[in-house]
Formats: C-alpha cells, sequence, structure tokens
C-alpha cells in the first residue's frame, strides 16, 4: 500500500501550570519556619540555653511568631472553663495554637485553575472557636439599626432630636454662633413631645458635662428670646424650668434603679452597682447645681427661684426654733455635708448677681446664719465656706479661671504670656 495520511497515535500532554508568586511565597514561609522549629528543638536538646533565653533562642521564636501567627494561650483550658469561655468546645486543644492556612488551588483535569481553597495546617487539630453570644441590646450605629415604619410627624421629631443631639456634641467657644443660628431654625416648640425630648437631650448634656453647660444655655437663651419676640412667651423656657424643679426634688437615686439592683444575687456585685449609681447621681447632682447657676447668669432664672434652691440645699444647718425665743442647735451628724456642698457651690456661681439684686442684704444674712452653725459643718464645707467669705470680701473677683467653662485658644495664649511676662520681671527684680 501507498504511504497513509493517518496521524500516529500519542498520549495526550498534561498542561504544565506554574505555581504562582503567592504560592512561591507561602511554601517558602513554611519551609522557613520548620527550619527555625528544628532549630528551637536542637537548642532545647542540647542545653545550650542554659535556663535562659539567650539571643539565638529569642531571634527564632520571634521569627517563628512572625512567620506563624503563633502564640500560646497564657490560660489553661481549665481556667478558661472557669471563667465560662467555652473557646474550643468539647475537645481539648493542642499545646500551641497556629493560625497559618497555606492556600492551593484545585486543579482540574481539563487544566483549568478552580476556586482558592484553604487548607489547615495540621498542628491545629479539628479544634472549633465559639464566641460568646452578643447582647440583644448592644450599640448599633443608625446606619445598621432596622428602620421602622412611623409617620412622618415621628419621623420629623426623630430628625430633630438627632440633629439636636449632633449639635450639642459639636459645639465650641468658637463655633457657638453658628451652631445657635442652626438651633433658632428648629421649630421644636411645636409639638409638645418633642419639646419634652429636646429639654430632657439639652439638661441630660449639661448635668453630664458641666464644663459646657455655659455654651448648652446661650444656646438655650437665644432660643427662648426668639420665641419672645415672636410669641411673647417661651415655651422651652417653661419646659427648662419645669424639668429643673422636678430634678432639683429628686433627691436621691431613683427607686426603680435601687429595685433593679437589689434582683442581683451577687452581694458583692451588687454593692458595686450601688456605689456606681450613687456616684452617678452625685456627678448628675453637682451638674444641675451648676446649670442652675448659669440660667440665672443668663437671666432665664429668677432671684427668687435661686433663693429658694439655696435655702433648700442648706437647710439641713438652718437651727430650728423651740419657741419664739428660743431656737435649738444643730447636730453634725444630722447634717446633710453634699446637699450643703451643693449650695455653697451654686453661692459661688450666683453670689456676684445676688449682691447686686438684694444690695448685700440676703447674703449678708446668710452668712452669719452660716458663721453661726459652722461647728456643724465638715471640713470640706468649712474651707469652702471660708473660700466664700473671702471672695464677698475681695468683691468676688476670682483667682484663675471664674466659671466652669472650656477653655479656648485666646485664653491660652493670655495665660502663656501672662506667665512669661511674670518670669520676665522676676528676672529683672533679681
Amino acid at each position: 500500500m501507498g504511504n497513509t495520511n493517518e496521524p500516529e497515535s500519542r498520549e495526550p500532554i498534561e498542561p504544565i501550570i506554574e505555581p504562582t508568586i503567592e504560592e512561591l511565597f507561602y511554601k517558602s514561609e513554611f519551609h522557613r519556619g520548620e527550619q527555625l522549629e528544628q532549630r528551637l528543638q536542637q537548642l532545647t536538646n542540647s542545653g545550650e540555653t542554659n535556663g535562659f533565653y539567650e539571643r539565638e533562642f529569642m531571634v527564632a521564636s520571634r521569627e517563628i511568631q512572625n512567620i506563624f501567627k503563633r502564640d500560646q494561650c497564657p490560660l489553661t483550658p481549665e481556667v478558661i472553663k472557669k471563667l465560662g469561655l467555652n473557646l474550643y468546645g468539647e475537645k481539648k486543644p493542642t499545646i500551641q495554637y497556629t493560625r497559618f492556612y497555606l492556600k492551593k488551588r484545585k486543579i482540574n483535569k481539563s487544566g483549568q485553575q478552580g476556586k482558592q481553597t484553604t487548607q489547615k495546617d495540621d498542628n491545629i487539630g479539628d479544634e472549633t472557636i465559639q464566641l460568646p453570644p452578643s447582647s440583644p441590646n448592644a450599640w448599633k450605629p443608625s446606619r445598621q439599626k432596622i428602620v421602622k415604619i412611623v409617620s412622618d410627624e415621628e419621623a420629623v421629631m426623630r430628625d430633630t432630636c438627632q440633629n439636636v443631639r449632633a449639635l450639642l456634641n459639636k459645639v465650641t467657644p468658637t463655633t457657638k454662633r453658628l451652631f445657635i443660628d442652626t438651633f433658632l431654625s428648629y421649630n421644636i416648640s411645636s409639638n409638645k413631645k418633642l419639646l419634652t425630648e429636646v429639654v430632657e437631650i439639652v439638661l441630660k448634656k449639661a448635668f453630664a458635662d458641666p464644663i459646657y453647660c455655659d455654651l448648652y444655655v446661650q444656646i438655650c437663651q437665644a432660643k427662648a428670646a426668639q420665641e419672645m419676640l415672636l410669641t411673647k412667651k417661651s415655651l422651652l423656657k417653661d419646659s427648662i424650668l419645669t424639668s429643673i424643679e422636678e430634678n432639683f426634688q429628686a433627691r436621691k437615686v431613683d427607686p426603680k434603679i435601687i429595685s433593679s439592683i437589689n434582683r442581683e444575687p451577687d452581694l458583692e456585685k451588687r454593692e458595686k452597682m450601688k456605689l456606681v449609681e450613687n456616684q452617678k447621681f452625685k456627678e448628675k447632682r453637682f451638674g444641675l447645681m451648676t446649670c442652675i447657676g448659669y440660667l440665672y447668669f443668663y437671666y432665664l432664672l429668677d432671684k427668687l427661684q435661686v433663693r429658694v434652691y439655696i435655702r433648700e440645699t442648706l437647710k439641713s444647718i438652718a437651727p430650728r426654733r423651740l419657741n419664739e425665743n428660743q431656737r435649738r442647735g444643730i447636730i453634725k451628724g444630722n447634717v446633710n455635708q453634699q446637699e450643703v456642698f451643693y449650695g455653697l457651690h451654686l453661692l459661688e456661681f450666683v453670689g456676684k448677681r445676688l449682691d447686686s439684686d438684694y444690695k448685700h442684704v440676703f447674703l449678708t444674712d446668710l452668712f452669719k446664719q452660716i458663721k453661726k452653725e459652722e461647728h456643724g459643718l465638715s471640713n470640706k464645707n468649712l474651707f469652702k465656706f471660708m473660700k466664700l467669705v473671702d471672695l464677698r470680701e475681695d468683691n468676688w473677683k476670682q483667682r484663675g479661671l471664674y466659671r466652669l467653662r472650656p477653655r479656648t485658644i485666646e485664653d491660652i495664649r493670655k495665660e502663656v504670656e501672662r506667665k512669661t511676662h511674670k518670669k520676665k520681671q522676676k528676672k529683672e527684680e533679681k
């Protein structure tokens, strides 16, 4: 027969797939880690460490940690279980916990690359990490919260409250004019519920941050003046004064909070929770007195109302009358020292204004009364009262900063210039 054109039968050639740079990198790192582990084992077996971590041993172990992301757990599994952390399930973990994963690609018979898979190192074992369940009341940002379908009125109220809260968080002495104009654009008095919520937000911030209380009261004073010009009546001012009166009358921790604390079975934890709540209440009370002082300073409170607040806080050091001619002295153990301190703190704020409003008569009589009963004061309140007496004799000229307020850059510069000027004067005198 002649020559045929039939092709000779050949075996199929498998495609050669070269490893990627990422695969080569992981393989080299893994190989380097194995070499370092062998070197550590040699150092440990040879006894060259002499009971100490020498330089070569430390360098090798540090490089292993960087390559394998490996670290030993400082607690034993028994201690972890006692703490209530079931991180490893029912199976016991190995001695070392390696978090190194060698990436490989599945190669099909046709030579196509499949999806990337992650293969675990043999040193890890089959431990499964179980995280503790999250709290149902855990905080979430507003963008992650499930938006409920509400009416247009409630949506406007929610947005207004969020804007007011953001405004109070950002206001500073240098930008207060801009934020006051923004606050004036909100029609918060159109809805009684909205007005109550806004007042609650403002007062809560004022009580928590007494240093910024000055700015918060200035914003409210501008809004109240706007309402007086438009309607000759300020609903914001009335709501603030009502809320201030309610907070002033609450002189103890909320009974609901105490009852919830008492349901705690752990006695030690219960006592700690009570201490925390008492400290929060004291801080809130101090912020309340500061807010009352600023409200009076910006003419949102009347002098008669401030006088009542001062009398109420200092009521425990007022002597009681037995009859028209005799009075019974006070006992130090019966004096509410904390309320007295708040009253003296309020006097430090409003003393100068009260002296000008009452022609020095009210504070003169009040200081005489406190002077007679000063034996019932604690050392802290006694020094506070002595400071007030000195301030009044010095025409209420405060040393340093007059009120609790945030400091601007100009205040800091002036203080630095004043200090440098004093230093120059001292050098010139020497």
